[in-house]
């Protein structure tokens, strides 16, 4: 299936193994546990110091995707003006740096997520940068799907693990169970939308191998919830496909104008009905979960209570590292994250690192939004992503980790109306020809309509 899909995507540039090979390492294992060497962290000090293979595979990469931005001449300038919010939310974490009990630590790891950054802008700088993310998770999913069934169902030793309590857990190729629903929901949900997208070519021009390989995955993906009981990623999967059909509707394209007014009035609605029918309860009780999500509150008050600044916070992921991860491992042994993305963010970054958050997400909801009446299909699946993320940081914290959702997140939010290559310069002397046949190379990523 995955040789089919390089044949049926020809043009893919060979760039893109860039950010597919970051994207199977955020969706899986660290590399030294794929290479015998394992990975897990059992003392806080270990956590700071990290793990050097793994940084020089980061760097690589991330020298490797400088090097194709450089030969494509993105423009600093134009993604930094078509992104403001987010260059202010990082601008932010950069001077939390200075404020950090260890800044040096902090730096690294401000340093690494910013190769998620470069990432994106491998896939958005492409031709068809629309079709460059189907390609790049499509074939993720294609690799690791598949190949957590076969951890999961004859390799146990590999694919399963057990909780503090000694719970059995399946975790496929996945380091933890949480990973695993990432994995499954950015999978299930890019699958559909190219299966979607091959079901309405023309009758002549599809390709009965491609939907029948992706019905296929998505029974397998289907199969992987049921036995890892990932809740969660189960109901962001169905939110996700409800927000794509819907706002393909004309009613809904028509009244996204008045978005605020239905989002404070659908936030009204919901409080009235949970006071008089308790909907928390009944869909935690759905989901399998108890209204403390499985212990997540009694975490967060443990964490609250450790929080060294209430308005600029500890710095950028500083909260886990130094003395502050020591006594949280004292209670809670292992745990880098608050299993809420928008208190790890209160954490790291105070208030103003959250307003910053809150300012950039509302920024690129309105964004899509203008844009759904001009390319409703990607625009639509950039809507459904964003919410779901959304939805998600509730229970988890995907929000500046560097994993598969903030590479998602990151991809549908930076918005190129332009193209952020630089134009070559046309030689004056050269025929009209040769002047066309420029031209036409240097507008071509002009013309993905992506983010129109």
């Amino acid at each position: 299936m995955f040789a089919k899909d390089v044949k049926s995507r020809p043009k893919a540039s060979a760039a893109l193994w860039i950010p597919l090979i970051w994207a199977l390492i955020m969706a899986s294992r660290p590399v030294s546990d794929w290479l015998g060497y394992s990975s897990e962290v059992t003392a806080a000090s270990a956590y700071d110091a990290g793990n050097p293979l793994e940084r020089n595979v980061y760097l690589l990469l991330m020298a490797a995707s400088f090097v194709v931005l450089r030969r494509r001449r993105v423009s600093l300038g134009a993604v930094i003006r078509d992104n403001r919010w987010l260059f202010a939310f990082y601008l932010f974490w950069a001077f939390s740096v200075l404020w950090s009990d260890a800044p040096l630590i902090a730096f690294k790891r401000l340093f690494k997520d910013l190769g998620t950054v470069l990432m994106v802008l491998v896939i958005l700088t492409e031709d068809d940068p629309v079709e460059a993310a189907r390609n790049v998770f499509v074939r993720c999913s294609l690799v690791l799907v598949p190949l957590s069934l076969l951890f999961i169902r004859y390799i146990p030793q590999l694919g399963r693990t057990y909780d503090y309590e000694g719970n059995v857990m399946f975790v496929g190729v996945c380091p933890s169970k949480n990973t695993l629903g990432s994995l499954v929901l950015v999978g299930g949900l890019f699958l559909f939308w190219d299966l979607f997208n091959e079901l309405h070519k023309e009758a002549g021009s599809r390709d009965r191998g491609s939907i029948f390989a992706r019905i296929f995955l998505l029974v397998l993906i289907l199969w992987v919830l049921r036995l890892s009981h990932c809740a969660t990623a189960l109901f962001c999967v169905l939110v996700g496909i409800g927000i794509f059909f819907s706002l393909r509707m004309p009613f809904v394209k028509r009244n996204l104008r008045f978005m605020e007014v239905y989002l404070v009035l659908g936030a009204l609605i919901i409080v009235v009905l949970n006071s008089m029918f308790n909907l928390r309860g009944m869909l935690f009780q759905g989901l399998g979960r108890n209204e403390s999500l499985t212990g997540r509150t009694e975490l967060w008050d443990l964490l609250l209570s450790h929080q060294p600044n209430m308005l600029i916070g500890a710095g950028f992921n500083s909260f886990w590292s130094g003395e502050s991860l020591r006594e949280i491992w004292k209670t809670v042994p292992g745990v880098v994250q608050a299993h809420n993305g928008y208190l790890d963010t209160y954490l790291n970054g105070g208030i103003l690192g959250v307003a910053f958050l809150l300012a950039w997400l509302w920024s690129t909801a309105r964004r899509i939004a203008k844009s759904i009446m001009a390319d409703a299909d990607f625009a639509s699946m950039r809507m459904a992503f964003l919410c779901i993320i959304v939805i998600y940081d509730w229970s988890e914290a995907a929000f500046n980790k560097t994993g598969l959702l903030w590479l998602v997140l990151l991809l549908v939010a930076m918005n190129p109306p332009g193209g952020y290559r630089v134009p070559l310069e046309i030689p004056a002397s050269g025929s009209e020809e040769e002047e066309a046949e420029v031209g036409l190379a240097v507008s071509a990523p002009y013309q993905s309509g992506f983010g129109a």
